[in-house]
């Protein structure tokens, strides 16, 4: 208590002291209590001196003690919440012009990046550049500095695409400068360690170590201990790599510069104990940790002290210690907590492994848990923008949404089972088409402009694809692709700020429920399985009209059993009785797995596959007496309920039907074979089915695809396919050059109500954990076409015809997409005589599977109000008319 009122009295001395004092003075007695460590007394005779300096009008002097302030509370969250309480006061202050105004900027955006606000972040530390080129301020370190801070920003919140370009940018800017000193070197180097960093979270180790040894090279020749950080993630790199001796190497070179820096020493001895929990160097791991813990502590480093505790736990629950693993992860949890906007990405890696060791007897707390990190993974969602980072946090979110259907397994919760299950599965398709509901709003004006500079990005990111660092035009691809997306997401924002409607439609966070899906299946006459595979299990659950069921099965079993039910249904001619009978008995086992255990009632079945795409019309029921289920179930798949199920757009389109390719030969530049007869089979299907247009030979050329696509009610494409199943860059081929999927994803929303790719290897792709496979057939839904027919392998082209112009006939004679399919597979395996399932299994549907809306009732409607019902008219009128003259 005594020195509590000794400080009170120091206080008002100080402050009966300031009043006395010139502005100068204040400043000097500020600068003298902070050299004496006296920073709360510093704060205020900065304060006292800043309104001095402002009642003499002296604005530079006013806004440097700010800056001054702005220094000193730096780092301590609740000190920097207390100088955004300054942004009110200071704001018609940063329409000033000059470096001080530029240097508080700079201030304001490290403030709001430490609160976890990296929108106004971004926006104070491009203000800051803008300013500084405005005032012609040549200090090339602190643009650089500012472009840095953006990188770092689109770190943090996942966005590893834009991060990367503002990283590369701000190494440009100080190579380009003309200042060769040590300063710059020190800076080039903790930039390229940032870079290093964005590429190891994209899983390009390649580069990450390129960028890492580069920046040691660089550092070596400063007194920077920026080098131990270098060496400290070089260390890291190898771990995930599980190079244990190299991550060792590199920890123990990382030490010999920490000198008397705590917070290195700390960082040091808890990534020393993650490579001995790896290689279990348990004894040593927790020496280590605790270690760590002790020594963050004495700097009161909260963030440092989660990941210590986080790893701690991990350390608990290795030796399975649970209960003491759940102490810890708590502990974790509420050191992160204090900054949940910040610590989203390490509040969700936490939760996720404390719901392993969570007691399930308190079911409140269980779910009150998991839904915390459900909520912040929606956050991240919003922030994130690339496609590759969204797909790499669906991949980091993914073990969270394993261990969230686990516990509601084990608590017999189906409700929230399917909620889960559902948010872990093609989010970013379901955003991807809220963001064309929410396009449509705009004015043209808005709307072309948001087009024409996706097309710029997707065009640059194009170029830069297959040009090497080295090469001498990479630099300025790169700048421009820097200028054109920094353009791009300040355009999207002032979108987000200025029209609710927009913001609503896209970020909109609504999920189908179990009673409404149900009683969409009641209508449509439909069961709906889901599936869900994790590292430990493989979930699945179905849903029909009166019933929900749900089951765990084997992991290893069904990986095995899926690996060779794919290969020998894909299996090539000539095909013998002995495969056949082979064949016969995996698909059982695998039917007996996955399938027999859900008791799925004959009929119509949508199934929601996650990894592997397996067609289920090839299971067999009794591997002694094959019967395959093609026979008694008409399939079609989905990419999840959510988007199956979503409220679909009304498409009328009057006079154009069916639009129709089929290159057959191609230019020779494309060494494709030639697909003989396909012509014929397109010319009889607009002939006695869909009529519409077709282009034959020279005039299937890829321009005419893109200038004709987007008017048509089905698209027929005859044509050549290639998946891409390590990247997203699959392709099909016009007669002249082939569609990208990048190229695919510049078209405008489709009006194509079924989308029908006969050509090889159309539905496969690479796979994204959580979203499925990046196929063609899912680029035409990126685009918000309801339905596709695609194949999954290099299809046979005669069975192929055949089961389009049939699978043709039966939509055209009133029948349903997924049953007009199986009475299409059906009638070959009739006909032919070829049961093996590479010739008519690997035709799917994914999507929509309701009949196509018949043009002819739109027609009829139009003759009955554009004929009879003028006719009706002039009947009505002749009548009173004759009325009249009858009274009269």
């Amino acid at each position: 208590m005594k020195k509590f009122i000794l400080f009170l009295i120091l206080l008002y001395s100080i402050k009966f002291e300031l009043k006395a004092q010139t502005p100068n003075q204040s400043e000097l007695n500020a600068q003298r209590l902070f050299n004496k460590g006296f920073y709360t007394q510093s704060i205020v005779a900065y304060e006292n001196a800043a309104n001095l300096y402002l009642s003499s009008k002296d604005t530079v002097s006013f806004l440097f003690c700010y800056n001054q302030i702005a220094s000193i509370l730096e780092g301590n969250l609740s000190n920097v919440r207390s100088f955004l309480n300054y942004s009110q006061k200071l704001k018609p202050f940063f329409n000033y012009q000059n470096a001080e105004v530029a240097y508080l900027s700079i201030s304001f955006g490290n403030a709001f990046y430490d609160n976890g606000d990296f929108i106004n972040a971004i926006q104070f530390y491009k203000r800051a550049i803008q300013l500084s080129k405005k005032i012609n301020y040549s200090d090339v370190i602190f643009i650089a500095t500012c472009t840095h801070n953006i990188g770092n920003t689109y770190f943090s919140i996942g966005d590893f695409e834009n991060a990367i370009i503002h990283f590369n940018q701000a190494i440009i800017l100080l190579e380009n400068s003309k200042r060769k000193d040590s300063n710059i070197q020190v800076e080039k180097g903790k930039f390229l360690i940032s870079y290093g960093r964005a590429y190891e979270h994209k899983n390009n180790f390649v580069n990450a170590e390129k960028k890492y040894l580069l920046a040691v090279e660089v550092l070596k020749n400063t007194q920077s201990n920026e080098i131990e950080k270098a060496l400290n993630n070089l260390s890291t790199l190898y771990l995930k790599q599980k190079q244990f001796d190299l991550a060792l190497k590199y920890i123990s070179e990382a030490e010999k510069y920490i000198k008397n820096d705590i917070s290195a020493l700390a960082r040091n001895k808890k990534n020393k104990a993650s490579i001995q929990l790896e290689k279990k160097d348990y004894i040593q791991a927790k020496t280590n940790i605790y270690t760590s813990i002790k020594l963050r502590n004495i700097k009161n480093d909260k963030y440092g002290l989660g990941l210590s505790y986080k790893l701690l736990g991990d350390y608990f629950l290795k030796t399975h210690q649970n209960d003491s693993a759940r102490i810890i992860y708590l502990r974790a949890i509420q050191q992160f907590s204090q900054n949940k906007l910040k610590y989203k990405k390490e509040l969700v890696e936490t939760i996720t492994n404390y719901i392993n060791v969570i007691p399930l007897k308190n079911k409140i707390m269980v779910f009150q848990t998991i839904f915390q990190a459900d909520s912040l993974i929606d956050l991240m969602r919003k922030e994130h923008t690339e496609q590759g980072s969204k797909l790499f946090w669906r991949e980091k979110t993914h073990t969270f949404y394993e261990n969230a259907i686990e516990t509601c397994y084990r608590l017999k919760d189906y409700d929230k089972a399917f909620y889960f299950m559902e948010k872990s599965r093609a989010i970013l398709l379901l955003d991807a088409l809220k963001d064309l509901d929410a396009k449509k709003i705009l004015s043209v004006d808005k709307q072309s402009q948001e087009q024409n500079l996706r097309y710029k990005i997707i065009g640059l990111q194009a170029k830069l694809e297959n040009k090497p660092e080295t090469d001498k035009n990479y630099t300025k691809i790169y700048q421009q692709l820097f200028s054109v997306k920094e353009e791009y997401n300040t355009f999207i924002q002032s979108l987000e700020k200025t029209n609710r409607e927009y913001y609503q439609l896209k970020y909109e966070n609504k999920y189908i429920s179990l009673p409404t899906l149900q009683s969409a299946l009641w209508v449509n006459n439909q069961s709906f399985i889901e599936y869900f595979i994790g590292e430990k299990a493989v979930y699945a659950f179905l849903v029909t009209a009166k019933d929900t069921r749900m089951i765990k099965i084997d992991l290893h079993k069904y990986q095995v059993l899926s690996k060779q039910f794919l290969l020998l249904t894909s299996q090539k001619p000539p095909h013998t009785s002995a495969q056949l009978k082979k064949f016969y008995g995996i698909s059982n086992q695998l039917y007996q797995l996955v399938f027999a255990p859900l008791k799925i009632p004959l009929g119509r079945v949508i199934i929601s596959q996650d990894n592997y795409f397996l067609p289920f019309s090839a299971l067999v029921s009794n591997a002694s007496s094959p019967k395959f289920l093609v026979e008694d179930y008409a399939f079609s798949y989905s990419y999840s309920a959510n988007i199956v199920f979503r409220e679909k757009e009304t498409q009328i389109s009057f006079n154009k039907n069916m639009l129709g390719f089929s290159p057959i030969h191609y230019n020779k530049s494309l060494n494709l074979n030639t697909l003989s007869g396909s012509d014929q089979v397109l010319n009889s299907i607009e002939d006695k089915y869909f009529s519409g247009k077709v282009f034959l030979e020279k005039q299937a050329t890829k321009q005419n695809f893109i200038q004709n696509a987007s008017d048509y009610k089905i698209i027929q494409l005859f044509t050549h396919g290639k998946a891409d199943t390590v990247s997203d860059k699959s392709r099909i081929y016009f007669y002249d050059d082939a569609l990208n999927m990048s190229e695919l994803y510049q078209l405008e929303k489709l009006k194509a109500e079924l989308v029908v790719l006969s050509a090889c290897e159309t539905n496969l792709g690479s796979n994204a954990t959580g979203e499925g496979i990046m196929s063609f057939a899912r680029g035409f839904a990126y685009l918000g076409v309801p339905s596709t027919v695609s194949t999954l392998w290099s299809v046979n082209n005669q069975s192929t015809y055949q089961l389009t112009e049939s699978f043709y006939k039966y939509l055209k004679d009133g029948y349903e997409k997924d049953i007009a399919l199986q009475m299409a597979q059906k009638d070959y395996l009739n006909k032919s005589g070829y049961r093996f399932p590479y010739y008519w299994s690997g035709v799917v549907l994914v999507g929509d599977s309701t009949k196509t809306s018949n043009l002819n009732i739109y027609l009829a409607v139009i003759l009955i109000l554009g004929i009879i019902l003028p006719l009706l008219v002039f009947l009505i009128r002749r009548g009173a008319k004759f009325k009249l003259v009858r009274k009269v």
